[in-house]
């Protein structure tokens, strides 16, 4: 890829997530109250999440049954260290942008030291544990809104603010490994979400019988999200504080 495509690609990318921020600061008002869930957009949030149940039941339950029964359990913990890694300096640029020194630092050790195994096999067998932050973590950090639910084609819930770090994720994750991994690059998406299947799979099939998906993946989606959100325990304080406020309000 020569220079100049490379420079529209991050261009590209760059402008999408000036326009996410904005869409996130102009949504700020629906998201009065930081413990409910905002989600306007619901009547096409469940025609896209319909499309999502297809792909999932045509596509990708297929694919990840296959590649459960094909692949020793051993290949498959290689594969998921090897996603793991790729998605490691989004954790270390957002450690230093969040100035959470002791997670930047484990999670560059870390990464460091997986590059000699190019992240498939886990030299420190797990001894190093810092927590797994993105870009949609830091605009939480710096009280951006969360803004409203969304359920996006193929990648599935999101909350705007996550979405819009995801734009940042994608790019800092494939410029911070090296060239001679490019040719697993057109790879990572199409696999990351196969072993991610596979692993989720008694969730998944737990969201689907119930009597309405829809709302169980949304609300499965939020507590987790906010729960893993900061490094500390920052936005889950913010929320009982808030929940207190509103309590006390109508005691009053």
């Amino acid at each position: 890829m020569n220079i100049e495509r490379k420079m529209l690609i991050k261009l590209y990318y760059f402008l999408l997530l000036i326009i996410s921020i904005l869409l996130i600061q102009s949504c700020s008002s629906i998201d009065n109250k930081v413990s409910e869930v905002s989600d306007p957009f619901e009547k096409q949030n469940r025609k896209v999440f319909k499309f999502n149940q297809g792909f999932d039941k045509y596509v990708l339950s297929p694919a990840s049954n296959i590649y459960k029964k094909t692949l020793h359990r051993n290949i498959r913990k290689g594969v998921s260290n090897y996603t793991e890694w790729v998605s490691t300096p989004g954790t270390i640029i957002n450690s230093g942008l969040q100035f959470e020194g002791e997670n930047l630092a484990l999670s560059t050790i870390k990464f460091l030291l997986n590059s000699m195994t190019l992240g498939f096999y886990d030299l420190d067998d797990g001894e190093t544990k810092f927590k797994k932050i993105d870009f949609g973590s830091t605009l939480a950090k710096y009280n951006f809104s969360e803004g409203p639910y969304l359920v996006v084609p193929f990648l599935g819930p999101r909350t705007t603010r996550h979405f819009s770090g995801n734009i940042i994720n994608y790019t800092t994750a494939n410029d911070g490994l090296k060239d001679e991994t490019s040719y697993l690059k057109k790879y990572e998406i199409p696999v990351n979400a196969i072993d991610k299947r596979t692993k989720f799979s008694n969730i998944i099939d737990d969201i689907n019988s119930s009597p309405d998906p829809y709302a169980k993946l949304r609300s499965y989606y939020i507590q987790n999200r906010r729960k893993n959100l900061l490094v500390s325990e920052d936005y889950e304080n913010k929320l009982i504080e808030k929940e207190e406020e509103e309590f006390e309000k109508l005691l009053d």
